[in-house]
C-alpha cells in the first residue's frame, strides 16, 4: 500500500488507464472475431466494411500505446489476405 501522496495518486491513475487500455483492446479484438464470422458467412461487402473497421482500430490502440505498431500491420495483412481469397 503507497504511503506517499503521489504513490496513491499514481495508482488511481493507473488504475484508470488500466481499464481504457482494456475497453479499447477488447473493442479491437472484437472487431476482429466479426471480420472472421463475416468472411465465413461470406459476406464479402460487409467484410470489407469490418475491415476498415478492424485497420482503424488497430492503429488507434497504436496511437495509445496498447498495442505495437508491428503486431498491428501483421494483423491487418492476414486479415487483408483472408478477405482475398
Amino acid at each position: 500500500m503507497p504511503q506517499h501522496k503521489s504513490a496513491k495518486k499514481r495508482n488511481k491513475q493507473n488504475e484508470r488507464k488500466k481499464l481504457t487500455n482494456k475497453v479499447n483492446l477488447n473493442k479491437y479484438r472484437t472487431s476482429i472475431v466479426s471480420f472472421i464470422k463475416s468472411i465465413k458467412d461470406n459476406d464479402k461487402k460487409k467484410s470489407e466494411e469490418l475491415l476498415r473497421t478492424v485497420n482503424s482500430l488497430a492503429f488507434k490502440s497504436v496511437n495509445k500505446g496498447i498495442i505495437k505498431a508491428r503486431a498491428a500491420s501483421r494483423k491487418i495483412s492476414t486479415l487483408s489476405r483472408l478477405l482475398n481469397q
